[in-house]
């Protein structure tokens, strides 16, 4: 999965104050919409969005920070 996949669906969880990785299978349990939105082919499971978020926080932060302005 790519890191916007992974940025965009974390983001997209936060928006309705969905903050913890758990919420992502909210998503992945049939809300077609949210994928649909965001023109993902998949979701990502709890584990690869943690895992994913926590290895690349550093990066993420720079590209999130650029963006925010």
């Amino acid at each position: 999965m790519f890191h916007a996949n992974i940025l965009s669906s974390y983001i997209a969880l936060l928006c309705p104050g969905k903050s913890d990785f758990e919420a992502i299978n909210w998503v992945s349990g049939g809300h077609l919409s949210f994928t649909e939105a965001l023109d993902l082919d998949q979701v990502s499971s709890e584990g690869t969005l943690c895992q994913r978020l926590g290895a690349h926080a550093a990066g993420y932060k720079t590209a999130v920070e650029r963006g925010s302005h």
